[in-house]
């Protein structure tokens, strides 16, 4: 029923249970990860040492709160 694309809630109320949390525990599989999330987590994985956007390493900021410490 979930590869037909019947909502998970339709098919919890045809096995007959009350949360759609049993359902999707017991019967359903997990989908393939989204390519995109998988390429970007393989890449952290080939590169591990390399910044990280968004991650400001060596600021002022950085520095201030290690000395407070």
């Amino acid at each position: 029923m979930d590869d037909a694309g019947i909502p998970t809630r339709l098919i919890a109320d045809h096995l007959g249970h009350s949360r759609v949390s049993m359902t999707q525990d017991s019967y359903l599989e997990r989908k393939a990860v989204d390519p995109v999330t998988a390429m970007a987590l393989e890449g952290l994985l080939d590169n591990p040492s390399a910044p990280k956007p968004g991650i400001n390493r060596g600021t002022d900021l950085d520095r201030r709160s290690e000395t407070s410490r």
